[in-house]
C-alpha cells in the first residue's frame, strides 16, 4: 500500500514508493537552489559522471551551429526524359539532365501530354508531339520550324489542304496562326505509340478572324510519322477520323497549299 504523499515545501514535493529496498524520489523542477551554491547531494539524482562546464562558445562554433545539412530534392519525372540521379553523384545533390539531342527543350509548351492506358512517350519523341500539339494551336515559331526537325519532302494535310515539302507545311502553320482568332485545343490523348509514329484523339475549337463570333469544334485524328533521321516528314490531321477523297479535292487541297505558300509571310531560316 502507497504511502501517502508529504509535502515538505512549497516548491518540492517528495513521493515515498514502495519497490524493495530503493526509495523513488521526485524532486519539483522548481526546487530552491540555495544561494552561491548547488543543490545538497541528497536532493540531486545520483550522477556516475564528473560534471564540468563546457568552454565558451567561440565565433567559429557559433558559425558551424548555423550550418544546415543539404537534402536532396524528391525526384519527380520530368516531361523531356531527364535522367535519374546515380550512385557517382555528390551526396544531397541531383546531377544536371543529360542534354536531348532534339534540341525542341525549353521550346514547347505542350509539356502535359495524355496518354491512354498503357503508353509510353519518352525523349525525342515526346517532345516531338509536344511541338505537334503547340502548332495544331497555332502556336508557331521558328524555332519549332527549323529545317533541322522536318524533313524536306514532309507533308502535311487536313481536309482543306495538303501541304508538300518543308515551304509549304511551313507555310501552312504560319498561315493557320494568321487566319484564326483563336484556338482553343479542349483535348487529347494519344492512342497509339510505335517506334516511328504516334496517333492522337485531338479535339479543337477554331475561330476564323473573318467571321467574328463563329467558332467550329472538330474532332480529329492525328497522325505524326518520322524518317530514319527522326524528322517529322508526315503530319495528318483527319478531321472526322477520314480526309476527302478523290481526285477533284486532290486538286483543291493541293491549289490551297501552293497558294498559302506565295501569300503568307514565313519567316526566313539560317
Amino acid at each position: 500500500m502507497l504511502s501517502p504523499l508529504r509535502v515538505l515545501s512549497r516548491k518540492r514535493v517528495f513521493a515515498f514508493i514502495p519497490t524493495g529496498s530503493r526509495l523513488l524520489r521526485y524532486t519539483s523542477t522548481h526546487a530552491r537552489v540555495p544561494p552561491g551554491g548547488s543543490m545538497s547531494s541528497r536532493n540531486r539524482a545520483p550522477s556516475t559522471a564528473t560534471s564540468t562546464s563546457p568552454p565558451p562558445r567561440t565565433q567559429s562554433d557559433h558559425a558551424s551551429a548555423q550550418k544546415v545539412e543539404p537534402t536532396t530534392a524528391p525526384d519527380s519525372a520530368y516531361w523531356n526524359d531527364q535522367s535519374p540521379a546515380t550512385s557517382s553523384s555528390a551526396p544531397g545533390t541531383r546531377p544536371a539532365p543529360e542534354p536531348s539531342d532534339s534540341g525542341l527543350t525549353g521550346k514547347v509548351e505542350s509539356v502535359e501530354i495524355n496518354l491512354a492506358p498503357g503508353l509510353e512517350l519518352r525523349g525525342h519523341m515526346r517532345q516531338v508531339v509536344g511541338a505537334v500539339l503547340d502548332l495544331l494551336q497555332g502556336k508557331v515559331n521558328k524555332q519549332k520550324m527549323e529545317r533541322r526537325f522536318w524533313a524536306d519532302d514532309a507533308v502535311f494535310e487536313d481536309w482543306a489542304s495538303k501541304a508538300v515539302g518543308i515551304v509549304e507545311v511551313d507555310a501552312k502553320w504560319w498561315g493557320l496562326k494568321a487566319i484564326m482568332s483563336d484556338i482553343d485545343m479542349i483535348e487529347h490523348k494519344v492512342i497509339s505509340v510505335a517506334p516511328k509514329r504516334v496517333d492522337m484523339e485531338v479535339v479543337n475549337k477554331y475561330s476564323l478572324k473573318a467571321l467574328p463570333g463563329v467558332e467550329k469544334e472538330v474532332r480529329s485524328i492525328v497522325s505524326i510519322e518520322l524518317d530514319g533521321d527522326d524528322r517529322i516528314k508526315r503530319v495528318c490531321d483527319k478531321w472526322n477520323g477520314k480526309l476527302p477523297e478523290g481526285k477533284i479535292s486532290e486538286y483543291f487541297r493541293r491549289a490551297a497549299a501552293i497558294s498559302t505558300a506565295k501569300v503568307v509571310n514565313v519567316p526566313e531560316h539560317s
